[in-house]
């Protein structure tokens, strides 16, 4: 599912090992930027003021801060090369696998393209940005919106309909403890979790179940301006 389909897949390991609560609110934000424009083989070469525009940093010298702290996690690696008019260009290489072929599907999240595509990451708040890739982590594949509380699983007959079409996961309190472990999770202080929920339910990545305490639906992917018009 996505608005345009498109992805690039994230281990799962850069949370379970702590690599995201450790990664600077910077760096989360350059990360995902980064990792949008990487092709098949793994690098990328948009300059800093495109990182900067996608990850809503206005500082090229915040830029630059954010990719050395990435190679310094073992996350990127940056080489030299010549854009067309001769001057210097960054490359970015991808370090982290994304071989699900390998590694299982189960161990990898998608991350999709329009999030950064539509503006929606830019417009996030550097604690949304922390925040909502744990949601997507946490939330877990429930049934859909006419089933009991919003949740109950997919019929076998039905799942594969679902999982090409669906657009959002559900993250109930079952998949977090608390606040406070959200914001564990995400490297954020914990005063700053309630702004970043509002801060993603207004740009469209989360939307509230009020029928059920303490869910949310995660929104997969985002529309841009002209989506639905």
């Amino acid at each position: 599912m996505a608005p345009n389909g498109q992805y690039f897949l994230l281990p799962l390991w850069i949370f379970e090992d702590r690599t995201w609560t450790a990664l600077s609110l910077s760096a989360k934000g350059i990360l995902m930027a980064i990792f949008r424009h990487v092709n098949r083989e793994g690098m990328a070469w948009p300059s800093q003021k495109t990182l900067g525009l996608e990850a809503g940093i206005k500082s090229r010298l915040a830029v630059r801060k954010a990719t050395q702290e990435l190679v310094a996690f073992g996350l990127i690696e940056i080489s030299k090369k010549r854009n067309p008019r001769g001057g210097p260009l960054n490359v970015y290489h991808r370090k982290i696998s994304s071989d699900f072929n390998a590694d299982g599907t189960d161990r990898f999240m998608p991350f999709f393209y329009s999030v950064i595509d539509s503006g929606t990451w830019r417009k996030c708040t550097p604690a949304g940005k922390a925040v909502y890739p744990v949601l997507r982590w946490k939330a877990k594949l429930y049934g859909d919106e006419d089933t009991d509380y919003g949740g109950g699983w997919i019929h076998e007959d039905d799942l594969e309909e679902h999982l090409q079409n669906r657009q959002w996961d559900i993250c109930r309190r079952a998949n977090y403890e608390s606040l406070s472990q959200l914001a564990k999770w995400a490297g954020v202080d914990r005063r700053s979790v309630g702004g970043a929920l509002q801060n993603l339910h207004e740009v469209g990545l989360i939307e509230d179940m009020p029928a059920v305490r303490g869910a949310f639906r995660v929104m997969l992917g985002a529309c841009d301006e002209h989506c639905g018009k």
